[in-house]
């Protein structure tokens, strides 16, 4: 087989090209290398560019790059599980987790200032189908390998529901507020003119919940999921 000496690469040029795959400049990775000036590196780097040997080099680092940082389908599956089963109010504004944070702050009176920070999460109903989509149980289109629909997926919410109501409660009355925050701030009325009418509405469902003892961060919300499923059978049993 005969040596194609047009694939070498020498060792300056594999600095160059190391340089230009962390980030840097064509013309600031050839001036690092080689030592020139700005104005002859321009011309002189984008010769190297277009070298063959030099852009295939390249592309084989961008490549190497993106398949170490890609998640595999366990990581995947791992995070969307820790979306499933983080509780929206332990949420910190670092956490991997929070789609977005929102910082009010305002100065009080004597002087203090008040942070107000809302953090949102990804949509737990949306992680679970797309982990039952890698686990294999569907398909791409939505459809259950055996025939069935995506049902699967509803279920599974509907069982975390009745192991944790007070949680999902939490949960409901963030996401109303963070969506009227969405429309509060969004200057389109596509409710016929009432957005006011709707904004009200919401306003009302979320002072209501603040009000409920589930948005009492101070208590045990395994007692409360307790409390309020032992409530339920208990109403439940009286009807009968």
């Amino acid at each position: 087989m005969t040596h194609n000496k047009d694939n070498e690469i020498t060792t300056k040029q594999q600095k160059f090209v190391n340089g230009v795959a962390s980030g840097d400049s064509a013309t600031t990775a050839y001036v690092d290398v080689y030592d020139c000036k700005r104005e002859s590196a321009a011309s002189a780097s984008s010769r190297l560019m277009s070298m063959p040997n030099i852009r295939d080099e390249l592309t084989r680092l961008k490549d190497a790059a993106e398949k170490d940082t890609l998640m595999d389908i366990d990581q995947k599956r791992a995070m969307l599980a820790e979306i499933v089963l983080t509780p929206a109010w332990n949420l910190d504004p670092k956490s991997p987790l929070a789609q977005s944070v929102k910082i009010k702050r305002r100065t009080l009176p004597d002087g203090t200032v008040e942070e107000n920070i809302t953090v949102r999460m990804p949509n737990k109903l949306r992680a679970m189908e797309l982990d039952t989509k890698l686990s294999g149980e569907l398909n791409q289109s939505g459809m259950r390998n055996d025939g069935d629909t995506w049902q699967i997926v509803k279920d599974r919410l509907d069982e975390a529901r009745e192991r944790t109501p007070a949680g999902f409660a939490k949960s409901t009355i963030d996401q109303i507020e963070g969506i009227y925050e969405e429309w509060d701030e969004c200057r389109h009325d596509p409710f016929d003119g009432k957005k006011k009418t709707f904004l009200r509405l919401l306003g009302k469902v979320i002072e209501f919940g603040k009000g409920c003892r589930f948005m009492d961060d101070k208590l045990s919300y395994i007692d409360l999921d307790a409390e309020v499923v032992a409530a339920t059978e208990k109403r439940e049993k009286r009807k009968k």
